[in-house]
């Protein structure tokens, strides 16, 4: 019965008090990754050679401010080690070494992070082709020796990537389709691309839309904005595809409605290959003499298309006389084939500056021509000089002037 009056710390299993009481923790180690990217959030750790009955409080030093950690860290009582986190900014520049310090009780323990560019942005830029995918990957900073592999995944087999892509060295980015493959899709579908470089993912995502089968839409649109005006030649028409062409493509007819004649058709037909959306056809106009309207037509598959496009009479005079004497003003007059139905604007350039001329001139509407001043500086000797007028893209020269002292 002695036994049952002995204290409860005489009880204890021989040497597990004692061990306790004899910890006095040093510091052991300090570990963490070799190498991390601009915005990464990676983690380190402190040991100690024992487990303290005590939290032990590690001083924590960085000598890059773009490179942070905490003040301290502590390891808890009965514990021997302790997490260290550790963040490099997302910051631009080229790569840098981080000196970061552990200490405790007048002992420290150095580690060297290397930081590289890490990731600025991504995205899948727009094309012409609507399901055409390609990437484009930015880093904060030139890719370092070796260059630098980003990884790849998509979220759909609707488009297959490659598991990596390289940034050759020295390179700030890289814009490429080679290794991506997409696949036809039934409907809207949205696909997501994952970009992971470090501890961090950005993303980019396009919608791939089904195929042309003549139940969507399909347009004209000319290839230069403005009206048309008589004997312009080889004008540039787009016929576009609301859903890019299936792999057999997509032949498209072009005409003009009840044939009229102030439209002759240069191409007719238009085949718009697979992926594309677009196809070109050309015409050329009349030398109509008053306002006239056409109506031009595109048939792809069941799909129809109109566009009225108009022609107005062109410039057929620019009419100056013969001679003129220096330093005076005298009239022009611009000539049109015929009346238009609304006001036309000429705009003037004199061949050199010996000679200013009105501009832009106006010829009202239904009126088929207009009055026009020009004056001229003194002159040596007799100089000639002419007129230019512009009329949308077009363009009439007039006869020369000769300006005499």
């Amino acid at each position: 019965m002695v036994a049952a009056l002995l204290p409860a710390a005489l009880l204890a299993v021989p040497g597990q008090q004692a061990s306790a009481a004899a910890c006095s923790p040093t510091l052991t180690g300090f570990t963490a990754p070799a190498v991390a990217y601009a915005g990464d959030k990676v983690s380190g750790a402190v040991s100690l050679s024992c487990a303290p009955r005590s939290p032990v409080k590690i001083s924590l030093r960085s000598d890059r401010s773009s490179l942070t950690v905490p003040a301290s860290i502590t390891v808890r009582p009965g514990q021997t080690s302790a997490a260290v986190p550790m963040t490099a900014a997302l910051v631009e520049g080229p790569q840098y070494v981080a000196h970061v310090t552990a200490g405790y009780k007048g002992q420290s323990l150095n580690h060297d992070l290397n930081v590289y560019p890490g990731l600025k942005m991504v995205e899948i830029p727009p094309s012409s082709a609507p399901n055409s995918v390609s990437v484009n990957i930015g880093l904060t900073g030139p890719a370092p020796a070796g260059g630098t592999i980003v990884r790849l995944a998509s979220d759909n087999p609707a488009v297959t990537v490659p598991e990596t892509v390289l940034i050759s060295a020295g390179g700030y980015g890289v814009i490429t389709g080679s290794g991506i493959q997409v696949r036809p899709v039934t409907q809207d579908t949205k696909v997501t691309i994952s970009f992971t470089l470090g501890t961090r993912t950005l993303t980019a995502s396009k919608v791939l839309v089904p195929p042309f089968d003549g139940s969507q839409k399909v347009s004209i649109r000319p290839g230069y904005s403005g009206d048309l005006y008589g004997l312009q030649h080889w004008e540039q028409f787009h016929v576009e595809l609301a859903n890019p062409a299936p792999e057999s493509g997509v032949p498209v007819q072009v005409s003009v409605v009840d044939d009229n004649p102030a439209v002759r058709l240069e191409t007719s037909s238009v085949y718009i290959g697979e992926g594309s959306t677009s196809g070109g056809f050309s015409l050329s106009t009349s030398d109509v003499t008053k306002t006239t309207r056409v109506l031009l037509k595109a048939t792809a598959f069941q799909a129809t298309a109109f566009l009225e496009i108009t022609i107005h009479p062109r410039i057929t005079a620019v009419t100056l006389p013969e001679s003129a004497k220096s330093g005076t003003s005298f009239e022009g007059t611009i000539t049109l084939a015929g009346p238009s139905d609304i006001d036309t604007e000429v705009f003037l350039q004199p061949s050199w500056g010996i000679l200013d001329v009105q501009t832009p001139v106006t010829i009202p509407a239904g009126s088929t021509s207009a009055t026009f001043k020009a004056t001229s500086v003194p002159v040596d000797e007799p100089s000639d000089v002419f007129v230019t007028a512009f009329l949308g893209r077009t363009e009439f020269q007039s006869e020369r002037v000769t300006l005499t002292p």
